[in-house]
């Protein structure tokens, strides 16, 4: 810490004299930029940087570790694991009690009491659990940086910078391979996860970013300055020895060149010393390229210090008549203990006095509580808005089913739900516990969804049935009361007969290896308008019409969005194949009534256009219909796909059969390759 101080504070002296031009390269003034300080770990990097800060020296750490070694990496999985989880009240207070969103350790341990500051945040993440799903990961995680005020909260903190810059990073990272594996919330957690755990780091991307590109004094670690030069270098760390260990084992070269590892046998003493030359002569090595990377002038801390006596200093300084290499750091490690302080100074005048004043010998300054404050050579400059007069191009951009509908018009003559059933009185709800009378909402809608999820089709007993639902409950938080409940609608789920009339056509036919979970997918949209998918709907080719199309293009036309260009994107909750065929599900787990009748075939109708399902699973289709055209050579729509089920869940009822609770089509081949053409113009 003394060292870094000491450092500190020299770099503070030259720029005041670069300030009044006392100190220049080449006639102009010494700036922070012209600075390095090389060091070997990450550790020492950040104790310079703290130095450097006590004198309001601007610094950078110039890719001194790897991005998902650091804290920062760690306090962000809290974050996404409670976006992922917002149901999950121990994963959210854990996301709260993060530096990043700074929740204050009274609020946190007031919650018990505080009931809505905790439903609040729950909330929140919720709905930053929906925005992932809907739009993407970065333009959530922006638009939380916004809303938590994050960004010029951080760099109010010590080092605020460098862990904005992290974030940020880290950030990208995330959307960079979301983007490029397709993986869905879970999936990039995991792999977010594994990256932090990992000891693999080999990825340039993967290495720490510069805070700014601002005139900064840089920190640099050895191995990545090889190549570069500065004018000046301060090499404050370089008297670092070899760690020793009496009983550890020998990595050397044998005579042939071969890598040998003695784990015990007769000659590991000499081993030993093979392999401590070998050592010696790599951190030789970064010695040179450390103190040959200044131009200028070159600043080099040597003295006693513990156990240096195994470091290349000490070679070079203190063993001149060492002439046997493998005896090199034995010998150079006995002669520098049996130095005092006096006697290191004088060996180290030797060199000056024979540098003819190239070399300069000077008594590390000591610590001082009185700082001068590095103030810059430039003048500050008043700070304004700059105004912004031009158009955002939409160009190129995302978007989605759900930013789509997003911004329909919320007419007061909207019909509602209940409206569709005016005719259907709640007659038929079974006193207690049921399907009807479960909690509603996204929380629910989201844990549902998981259970399908990891649910095997084929294996449905009672008791593993009930233990993915019990971890799932105790992981949302839901009163186990449920469970008979919501394993009794999985039983008649597996169970149903997915089309009238074929009762082998079910989902417990489906083996794991048949079907795909969350689905990603992209593909390119070109002029994406109200009036193009108003046209689609209200004139669509001959013979392509459905109950579901019919007045649907009215719908349409309370959509209220922007033309679009560039990509739409979304995820499919199951894709399966039966019998050479592709279909397409997507789970409903919406109230739409508390009785049976609500969800009979031709109630579904009406919901499915109102909530703008009947796009979506256009949408759905023709993203599969591309991806089976690139995937399959003899790919044939009518032969291949097989169409679309959207199954709401409480609707289901065996002893009803598949009139109740499930929405099916098979969108007609004609309008799929015609939207095919007027969205992405293939």
């Amino acid at each position: 810490k003394n060292i870094s101080d000491a450092v500190a504070g020299e770099i503070s002296r030259l720029l005041t004299l670069g300030a009044l031009e006392k100190a220049c390269i080449k006639d102009k003034p010494l700036l922070p930029k012209d600075i390095a300080v090389l060091v070997r770990t990450h550790k020492q990097a950040g104790l310079v940087q703290q130095s450097l800060k006590k004198y309001s020296i601007p610094s950078i750490l110039h890719s001194t570790g790897n991005i998902f070694e650091t804290n920062d990496a760690e306090q962000l999985i809290h974050i996404l694991e409670a976006i992922a989880n917002p149901g999950d009240e121990r994963k959210v207070k854990a996301a709260l009690a993060t530096y990043i969103l700074s929740i204050k350790g009274e609020q946190l341990l007031s919650t018990d009491e505080n009931l809505t500051f905790l439903e609040t945040e729950m909330a929140a993440f919720q709905r930053y659990h929906d925005l992932w799903n809907s739009l993407d990961f970065f333009q959530m995680f922006q638009l939380m940086l916004i809303e938590r005020n994050i960004k010029p909260r951080l760099i109010t903190l010590t080092d605020g910078e460098r862990k904005l810059t992290n974030i940020l990073h880290l950030a990208e990272l995330i959307h960079n391979n979301l983007t490029q594996e397709n993986l869905g919330m879970s999936a990039a957690i995991k792999w977010f996860s594994e990256q932090i755990q990992s000891d693999i780091r080999h990825q340039d991307e993967e290495q720490l970013r510069l805070e700014t590109d601002r005139d900064a004094v840089r920190i640099v670690t050895i191995h990545k300055s090889k190549g570069l030069e500065y004018p000046v270098v301060f090499c404050p760390f370089l008297w670092d020895g070899q760690t020793r260990n009496s009983k550890a084992p020998a990595v050397f070269h044998d005579p042939e060149g071969d890598l040998t590892l003695d784990l015990g046998s007769d000659n590991l003493d000499e081993n030993r010393k093979l392999a401590a030359q070998e050592d010696l002569s790599e951190n030789m090595r970064l010695l040179y390229v450390a103190l040959t990377r200044a131009k200028n002038r070159c600043y080099l801390v040597w003295g006693g210090f513990k156990e240096a006596g195994t470091s290349p200093l000490a070679y070079l300084f203190h063993n001149r008549d060492c002439t046997h290499p493998a005896e090199a750091v034995q010998t150079t490690d006995g002669i520098f203990n049996s130095l005092g302080s006096k006697d290191i100074l004088e060996e180290l005048k030797d060199y000056e006095s024979i540098s003819e004043k190239t070399i300069q010998i000077s008594a590390l300054p000591a610590a001082t509580d009185t700082l001068e404050k590095y103030t810059g050579t430039s003048k500050k400059l008043a700070l304004f808005d700059r105004p912004f007069n031009r158009s955002i191009s939409r160009e190129i951009s995302f978007t989605s089913f759900s930013s789509i509908i997003s911004g329909r018009h919320h007419e007061s003559d909207l019909p509602e739900a209940d409206e569709f059933f005016h005719d259907i009185e709640d007659t038929d709800i079974k006193e207690g516990l049921s399907i009807f009378n479960f909690p509603a909402g996204a929380v629910p809608g989201t844990m549902l969804h998981e259970v399908i999820e990891h649910l095997d089709f084929t294996s449905n007993t009672d008791d593993k049935i009930d233990g993915l639902i019990r971890d799932k409950f105790i992981h949302y938080g839901f009163d186990e009361k449920w469970i008979p409940v919501v394993r009794n609608m999985l039983k008649d789920l597996l169970s149903i007969s997915l089309v009238p009339g074929d009762k082998e056509f079910c989902l417990s036919q489906i083996e794991s290896n048949d079907r795909l979970n969350e689905l990603g997918f992209y593909f390119s949209i070109k002029n994406l308008s109200k009036n193009t998918l108003g046209a689609l709907f209200k004139n669509p080719p001959e013979a392509a019409s459905t109950p579901a199309l019919d007045g649907f293009s009215d719908e349409v036309e309370k959509l209220k969005f922007s033309p679009l260009n560039g990509f739409i994107k979304g995820f499919i909750d199951l894709i399966f194949t039966y019998k050479g065929k592709f279909y397409i599900v997507d789970w409903k787990s919406n109230l739409i009534g508390r009785n049976i009748n609500n969800y009979s075939a031709e109630n579904l109708v009406p919901i499915m256009q109102k909530d703008y399902y009947v796009l979506q699973y256009h949408l759905y289709t023709l993203a599969l219909h591309k991806y089976l055209k690139n995937k399959l050579a003899s790919y044939d729509y009518e032969k291949h796909f097989g169409g679309v089920f959207y199954i709401f869940l409480r609707g289901i009822d065996k002893t009803k059969g598949p009139d109740y609770g499930i929405f099916r089509d098979r969108p007609k081949k004609n309008l799929i390759l015609k939207m095919d053409k007027e969205l992405t113009g293939q």
